[in-house]
């Protein structure tokens, strides 16, 4: 976001359309994620977008449509993501040999169950996985449980998939 401090007229504008908006737009991208537990993200993405574009927002034609425009685009980016962790996830769950121990530990739930992940991983990495990619926590409420920021719990997931990553190639 740029370092300048927002109007009381573009503080007000948008204070308007979030309050207006917010209900609709989250509705929007819950139906086209599929009901996914990061729409409150993605959400909080879209008006992030808002603010740093406030002043050309409040000239725009159409600015409604601009977060559903905004909106779409975003989700088409978490798709993106979202399919690039799914195919990481399938090609170490065909790497790494399965082990019953996991199998019993996690009650095999999704594409997951079976593999090593538990013993590649330290404890809280393996927790930060079970989290995000088992449970289908948002990286919100991920945040929220640990009481560190959303950006941490980005990163960490981060190098937790690139840990992953490498022991997939190996």
């Amino acid at each position: 976001m740029n370092s300048r401090m927002l109007t009381a007229q573009e503080l007000e504008f948008l204070h308007s359309l979030y309050t207006n908006h917010k209900r609709p737009i989250y509705t929007y991208i819950w139906h086209l994620t599929e009901h996914s537990p990061d729409t409150e993200d993605i959400v909080s993405e879209v008006f992030l977008i808002a603010c740093e574009k406030c002043s050309r927002l409040m000239s725009h034609p159409n600015p409604v449509g601009f977060l559903y425009i905004t909106a779409r685009n975003k989700v088409a980016e978490y798709k993106r993501h979202f399919k690039k962790d799914t195919e990481l996830m399938n090609r170490i769950s065909e790497r790494i040999p399965a082990t019953e121990s996991y199998v019993m530990e996690t009650g095999g739930y999704g594409s997951f169950s079976g593999n090593r992940i538990p013993e590649i991983l330290d404890p809280g990495e393996y927790m930060l996985f079970k989290s995000r990619y088992i449970e289908k926590l948002s990286a919100k409420e991920i945040a929220k449980r640990d009481g560190i920021s959303e950006a941490s719990v980005y990163t960490r997931i981060s190098r937790l998939k690139a840990k992953l990553n490498s022991k997939a190639k190996e």
